[in-house]
C-alpha cells in the first residue's frame, strides 16, 4: 500500500507533497482513499482511529470507518485523542517556499526534514502513545520521505533523506 497509488509504482521521495495533491489523478487520489480504508479496517474500530492529510484533501480521502478520526496534523496540546491506537498520516510535509526563504535571507539555515519529523512526531504523540503507561500503536505512512525519516529517528541515525 506504500507505492501502489503512484504510477507504476515508481516512488520518488516527493509524493503526498501539496503540490503532488495538485497534479495527483483522480485514480492516484482513489488508490490512496482505498488504501486508508484497507489499512483502517485490519486493524479494528473505528473509534480507535486517527489521521490526517493535507486539509484541502480531507473530504477527497475521507471514508467509512475512519472519517471521524480526523485531526489536522498541527494540533497541538491535547489529550482529547489518547486512545486511539491507528493512525495514517498521509501528507509529505514542506515548508512553504516564501517561510524557507524568509529564514535563509535573514541567515537561518533551514532543515525542512527535521521540521518535517518534528511536526510528525508531534502529530504521533496526539494517540496512545502519550499515555502514562504508553501503548502500542499501529501507524500507515504512506509517504517515502516521511516514512524514511521516522524510521531514521526511530533507529537513532543521522536525519539526512536521500532521494
Amino acid at each position: 500500500m506504500n507505492n501502489n497509488y503512484v504510477p507504476d509504482g515508481k516512488v520518488k521521495g516527493n509524493e503526498l507533497s501539496s503540490t503532488w495533491f495538485k497534479c495527483a489523478s483522480d485514480e492516484a487520489i482513489e488508490r490512496l482513499k482505498k488504501n486508508l480504508y484497507t489499512y483502517f479496517r485490519r486493524c479494528g474500530k473505528s473509534n480507535d482511529n486517527l489521521w490526517t492529510t493535507k486539509k484541502l484533501m480531507q473530504y477527497k480521502l475521507q471514508g467509512r470507518g475512519y472519517t471521524k478520526g480526523f485531526i489536522s496534523w498541527t494540533t497541538r496540546a491535547t489529550n482529547d485523542y489518547q486512545d486511539t491506537h491507528n493512525l495514517a498520516f498521509v501528507y509529505n510535509l514542506y515548508m512553504k517556499p516564501f517561510e524557507k526563504h524568509f529564514f535563509e535571507d535573514a541567515g537561518v539555515k533551514v532543515n525542512e526534514d527535521l521540521l518535517a519529523l518534528s511536526d510528525l512526531l508531534q502529530w504521533i504523540w496526539r494517540s496512545a502513545i502519550r499515555k502514562p503507561d504508553a501503548e502500542p500503536i499501529n501507524i500507515y505512512v504512506p509517504s517515502l520521505r516521511m516514512r524514511t525519516l521516522l524510521y531514521q529517528w526511530l533507529n537513532n541515525e543521522e536525519i539526512k533523506f536521500k532521494k
